[in-house]
């Protein structure tokens, strides 16, 4: 089906285009912007041809040449080639893109591999031999991810969109463990999730004696529980790093505890805990954490879908069911006896199958169905310098 359905339409912007004189009102256009765009260039296009199914514009655009001087017949500006992209949307209004490249005009260009702005209502899923992403309204595409478990990818995306919040609650736990352990000496430090500082520190320190004193009265046990921690103390004169193994029935990774003195204005003490890959290493120290996270604080039990409505430029998108894309885990330590609020969030819904209803001013009301899935909200790719010449030629027309 050609985006130029409308005779009279393609045959006014073929005459616009020979005769360099635009011919089509804004009316005609998509956005004042794109009326805008094509005015803009018109009387500079070279020539134009048709490629899948829309019209390429080639213009000419003159670019100054900088510099402080010019020797006698240097050229002062230099001509460059650009493309304006030409084709109607889903409502038969002309939509304009500029491009320093010539585009092949497929919807691999423009982020998509599948177009449906043309339906009315359509399952998706008679067209997803494989995860796609489908351009359903305007600007908007959506990218579509089957999923067979769905609490599984649930909770995989929140895993994944939250990582470093977990790793710095991890980190923050953990090294507070080690402060712990220094104020059991009446020592005050600094805590931050990647180290402790303990600040005034004598030159004579002996640092294997630190790491292992650290080593063996740290405890974990409530962090990962059914990991046995192994302590295999080094014998190494001064040694500032000592390796500890977390053990538990199918699975195991290395703690590493590191410490040095550092010179500021006063000698500060540092210690650092990593944690590292193990032989036997199958599931990371994250993900135990974030999967002990889950289990105490019953999340899966306490979420459910809902409707969900979401603004996206003057696009109204309404999920009728899918999990939040935000819960907050309460967890409270039983050693540590402190307590932490997490806000994890996730980038996808994700649904056991749901309509997607779809509204907007001036392109309609439209639903999608689709199957069990992680769908996220995309935007047409835009070519080179499109949404900045746009946004230009709109503050131009609105406040000037």
């Amino acid at each position: 089906m050609s985006f130029f359905e409308s005779v009279n339409k393609r045959q006014l912007l073929i005459e616009s285009l020979q005769k360099r004189k635009l011919l089509l009102g804004p009316e005609s256009f998509n956005n004042i912007s794109d009326y805008y765009l094509l005015r803009r260039y018109i009387k500079r296009v070279s020539e134009f041809f048709e490629i899948s199914d829309y019209i390429v514009a080639k213009v000419i655009v003159k670019v100054p040449i900088r510099s402080r001087w010019y020797y006698e017949n240097e050229e002062k500006e230099k001509k460059l080639e650009r493309y304006l992209i030409i084709g109607l949307d889903e409502n038969d209004s002309i939509v304009v893109f500029y491009s320093d490249i010539l585009f092949h005009c497929t919807n691999y260009d423009f982020g998509f591999t599948v177009d449906l702005a043309r339906f009315d209502n359509v399952n998706v899923e008679q067209f997803m031999a494989e995860n796609r992403f489908f351009r359903v309204q305007g600007d908007i595409v959506l990218n579509i991810e089957k999923v067979e478990n769905v609490v599984n990818a649930y909770l995989n995306s929140l895993y994944n969109d939250s990582l470093n919040l977990i790793e710095n609650l991890m980190g923050l736990e953990v090294h507070r463990r080690v402060s712990d352990i220094f104020t059991e000496l009446s020592m005050t430090t600094v805590v931050s999730p990647n180290e402790v500082r303990v600040r005034g520190c004598p030159s004579n320190l002996k640092i294997d004696k630190v790491v292992s004193y650290v080593s063996k009265n740290i405890i974990l046990s409530d962090i990962f529980p059914f990991y046995e921690l192994v302590f295999e103390e080094e014998n190494i004169t001064n040694n500032p790093f000592n390796r500890l193994l977390l053990r538990s029935k199918d699975n195991e990774f290395y703690m590493s505890i590191t410490s040095f003195i550092q010179h500021r204005n006063e000698r500060e003490l540092v210690i650092r805990i990593d944690f590292e890959h193990a032989p036997r290493t199958n599931k990371l120290p994250l993900r135990v954490f974030f999967e002990n996270l889950v289990e105490e604080s019953k999340l899966v039990e306490n979420i459910s879908e809902q409707e969900i409505e979401e603004r996206v430029g003057r696009h109204i998108i309404t999920f009728k069911n899918a999990y939040p894309r935000g819960v907050t885990v309460e967890r409270e330590f039983p050693i540590s006896h402190r307590r932490y609020n997490i806000a994890l969030s996730t980038h996808a819904y994700v649904t056991n199958g749901t309509e997607i209803t779809l509204s907007h001013p001036q392109h309609g009301t439209k639903t999608v169905r689709v199957p069990a899935s992680r769908i996220w909200i995309r935007h047409v790719t835009q070519p080179y310098r499109t949404v900045e010449i746009k946004n230009l030629l709109l503050l131009r027309h609105y406040f000037t």
